[in-house]
């Protein structure tokens, strides 16, 4: 498809990448030559120099033929009125990035006013990943599908596990409730494998597993992964994601402290957020933090703008006994050396976005198929985890699974028909309307037929 990227920051530059390993067109647009000159040095795109909310660079970028116009500038009004020309100038789909809380509250409103194809918000995505991880404190991390029905999550098997030396065939005899573990990371590589109930549980493997939100959390308590409930958080910095955190925190009860440097913000915040607790003051200072009673905190999550100083702030946090820890680390490379140093949990929301992009890039190649519907990247992109709404599909719907071609290292790990949640087994089929999601290896995998081996 041909795509046109309007803003080259962090996200835009995310986005770049993403989608040019998905084989499309990508033309980008900003206002400073150093960044066009950058981004055209470091990637096969077409680089343009200019405002993307006035015509006749939407037009130089050739917007007409545009398949995809994704506006992601540091500013909400920008996207959206870039949007709205590259869509009256004949744009095919465009989606906008809103971070700020009083545009997000009217999306609904503005997309169908304005006529924009989406709307996409990652520190409220981001804000909801995090609250997702700390109702299963024991989980790297915590994905859902389905409207939430369905949650995928990462674990990592300790020496003491319960779960080392035991083959996945045993689990229904050892265990009470249901879970399918979909990928294996085999401890100690990078190997990533979608097991058989053969394979042998290790210590160090990194397993992700499916199952409804009741049934993991029943699992989790059973081979001793739930810790005690997270009650007290504190939240370095005051960001929008703080803001959007912290409504969803104390809305379950939960006791909120947020660090924020800035006075005037502290203010706003106090305002914005009565349930919490705004402390004026440097999140950097230790003796602030001991002050403060980061050593009674159940959770801390660094939300600063520097992704060092919260990979700092989290050994911190960790040394001084803190449960939980999720620091906002948007680097891939930073990312990477986090999980080398047990931060397992750290949150990007560009990479959050480049995951609905991507998703919603695929959807619109496979019109009137059963288009994917939610992707989220696992185990450092090396696994897709995928829904899809199933349509009348030929050689898919209304066939036994077990009579299935499907391709290797893939596995159907679940099927949510109307309020029935199905663990698929081999004469099971899918029929029209399901909700089917699929985990894999084989990536770039758009629609619901391209589960069968060509």
């Amino acid at each position: 498809m041909n795509i046109i990227i309007i803003g080259c920051g962090k996200t835009g530059e995310e986005l770049i990448g993403a989608l040019l390993a998905e084989d499309h067109n990508i033309s980008v647009i900003d206002t400073l030559p150093s960044v066009i000159n950058e981004v055209q040095e470091n990637y096969d795109v077409i680089g343009i120099c200019g405002s993307g909310a006035v015509t006749d660079t939407l037009r130089e970028a050739d917007v007409g033929k545009a398949d995809l116009v994704i506006s992601c500038t540091s500013q909400d009004e920008l996207n959206v009125l870039a949007c709205t020309i590259a869509k009256r100038l004949g744009a095919g789909n465009c989606v906008a990035r809103v971070r700020n809380p009083d545009l997000h509250a009217q999306i609904q409103f503005m997309r169908r006013e304005f006529g924009i194809d989406n709307m996409f918000n990652p520190d409220y995505s981001a804000a909801n990943a995090i609250s997702r991880i700390l109702r299963i404190p024991g989980a790297i991390k915590v994905d859902s599908f389905a409207s939430g029905r369905i949650d995928i999550v990462e674990l990592k098997v300790t020496e003491k596990s319960p779960l080392a030396g035991l083959a996945l065939m045993q689990f229904p005899a050892k265990f009470k409730t249901r879970v399918l573990v979909c990928t294996v990371q085999c401890a100690g590589s990078d190997r990533v494998l979608v097991p058989s109930g053969a394979y042998v549980i290790k210590a160090g493997d990194v397993l992700n597993l499916t199952a409804t939100h009741g049934d993991i959390y029943r699992f989790f308590r059973e081979i001793g992964e739930l810790a005690e409930p997270i009650r007290d958080v504190m939240l370095i910095g005051g960001s929008r994601i703080a803001y959007y955190l912290t409504k969803m925190l104390t809305e379950s009860g939960m006791r909120v402290k947020i660090i924020e440097a800035d006075r005037d913000r502290c203010l706003e915040l106090a305002r914005e957020l009565p349930k919490a607790r705004i402390i004026h003051g440097d999140g950097t200072d230790h003796e602030l933090l001991v002050e403060e009673g980061i050593r009674d905190m159940d959770a801390c999550i660094p939300l600063t703008n520097m992704d060092e100083g919260n990979m700092i702030l989290s050994l911190y946090a960790l040394s001084e006994g803190v449960q939980k820890v999720i620091p906002k680390i948007d680097k891939k490379t930073l990312l990477g050396m986090a999980n080398g140093i047990q931060l397992n949990s750290g949150i990007s929301p560009n990479q959050l976005m480049a995951n609905v992009i991507i998703s919603y890039a695929r959807a619109l190649g496979q019109s009137g198929n059963s288009a994917i519907r939610t992707l989220y990247k696992l185990l450092d992109g090396r696994v897709e985890a995928m829904e899809f709404v199933a349509k009348e599909t030929p050689g898919v719907t209304g066939i036994p699974l077990c009579e299935l071609q499907l391709k290797k290292n893939l596995l159907i790990a679940g099927i949510v028909r109307g309020s029935q949640i199905i663990y698929p087994g081999a004469n099971d089929v899918i029929k029209p309307g399901d909700v089917v999601i699929v985990v894999t290896t084989n990536l770039y995998i758009s629609s619901l037929d391209g589960i069968l081996e060509e």
